[in-house]
């Protein structure tokens, strides 16, 4: 799975994901720091990243908009050391592996290592 971080997920937390194998850049790499979230959505949407994201609006800007893509990856949890990022992002890629249809794209809310999904 390929991960598009938001602008709240810290360069210390994507530098040792990236490092470790994971396919994940930061939206400030390529975006300017004022990007709206809408902007954000389409280049994950075009390049089939999930966002991870601490923001909230995403799945809202979804709904509104009727797309189904891309995947959205809201964190809520008390850290977000890189260790702990990576476990998250293992569990759903395990989660979405395990799924007749894992292809489809999923709104993914972490929060004390529970998976809620919405589809």
């Amino acid at each position: 799975m390929r991960y598009l971080a938001d602008h709240h997920i810290s360069p210390r937390t994507v530098a040792p994901l990236k490092a470790t194998g994971f396919d994940i850049y930061r939206v400030s790499d390529v975006l300017p720091p004022d990007a709206e979230d809408l902007q954000i959505l389409e280049l994950a949407r075009s390049e089939g990243r999930a966002v991870i994201t601490q923001d909230l609006d995403y799945s809202a800007l979804l709904a509104s908009t009727g797309h189904t893509q891309p995947s959205v990856v809201s964190l809520r949890l008390h850290t977000n050391r890189p260790e702990r990022l990576a476990s998250v992002l293992e569990k759903i890629r395990l989660f979405r592996f395990f799924r007749k249809d894992h292809n489809i794209w999923w709104h993914i809310a972490m929060a004390k290592m529970r998976i809620r999904e919405r589809k």
